[in-house]
């Protein structure tokens, strides 16, 4: 969640710094409610991506601990014989 913010406040920030060159107004003005809109965005876009690269990642886990199940000792057999 930090990283899909962090991306949306920095598109922000590009957008905001940007209008305010390119159109000579303030920082902070009332025309870059667009922009904070746009990083809402961006992070909801960017979370969801996080989302489903976790759980395919988790997906392809469970998949390959299955495929490979760890092999424990039958209660049956005794360990403290060789033979």
């Amino acid at each position: 969640m930090a990283i899909s913010a962090f991306i949306g406040i920095s598109v922000a920030a590009v957008g905001i710094l940007l209008k305010s060159f390119t159109k000579n107004h303030a920082t902070m003005a009332f025309e870059s409610l667009d922009n904070f809109s746009t990083a809402i965005l961006t992070s909801l876009l960017v979370f969801a991506y996080e989302q489903q690269r976790y759980r395919a990642t988790m997906e392809k886990v469970v998949e390959g601990t299955m495929l490979y199940p760890t092999v424990h000792a039958s209660p049956e057999r005794s360990t403290d014989t060789l033979w």
